[in-house]
C-alpha cells in the first residue's frame, strides 16, 4: 500500500520569507491596480476617474483594494502556483500532500485575505496564516519540497521492485 506524502515543517517558509512575499505582492497589486484603472480610464475615455479616486473614503478604498488583491492572488496562484513575491523568494503554494492546490482551495485562500488582521495571523509560531489554515494550504520552499518529494518517493520504492538501477 502506497503512503501519501504530507508537508513537513522543514519545507515550510519562515516569518521573514512570509513578510518579504507580502511586501512584494502588496507593491505588485498596487501596480496592477494602477495599470488596470489607467487602462479603464483611457479606454472608457473617462479621465475624471483618477480625480474621483483621489476623493474616495476609507471604505471605498478598502473595497477597491479587495477588488484588486483577491483576483491578483487567485489568478497568480491558480495559474502559476505562486504570486510575484513567491516567485522572487523561491516559494510556492501547495496542498497538504505537496501538490498544486485546487482552484477551490485557492479561491478560499484568496477570499480569506480579506479578513481583517489576516496579514498578522501568520506571525504565530509556525508562520501559517488563517488563509493557509482555512484553505488547507502551505507556503513552502520549492527546491526543498522537490528534494523532500524525491527522497520520499525513493524510500517508498524500496522493496517494490521500482528501484532505479
Amino acid at each position: 500500500m502506497k503512503r501519501s506524502y504530507f508537508v513537513t515543517r522543514s519545507v515550510c517558509v519562515d516569518h521573514g520569507t512570509r513578510i518579504l512575499n507580502y511586501v512584494i505582492d502588496y507593491v505588485a497589486s498596487l501596480v496592477v491596480g494602477v495599470l488596470l484603472i489607467g487602462i479603464l480610464a483611457f479606454t472608457s475615455d473617462n479621465l475624471l476617474l483618477f480625480e474621483k479616486l483621489e476623493n474616495i473614503n476609507k471604505l471605498e478604498e478598502y473595497l477597491l483594494g479587495i477588488c484588486i488583491t483577491v483576483p491578483y492572488y487567485f489568478f497568480t496562484e491558480v495559474v502559476f502556483q505562486r504570486s510575484l513575491g513567491k516567485l522572487i523568494s523561491g516559494t510556492i503554494v501547495v496542498d497538504e500532500e505537496g501538490r498544486k492546490p485546487s482552484a477551490g482551495a485557492i479561491l478560499i485562500r484568496s477570499l480569506s485575505r480579506v479578513v481583517p488582521f489576516d496579514g498578522l495571523s501568520f506571525l504565530g509560531s509556525n508562520a501559517r496564516g488563517w488563509h493557509d489554515s482555512w484553505s488547507k494550504t502551505y507556503v513552502v520552499n520549492k527546491k526543498k519540497l522537490e528534494q523532500e518529494l524525491l527522497t520520499f518517493e525513493s524510500l517508498e520504492s524500496i522493496g517494490t521492485g521500482d528501484e532505479q538501477i
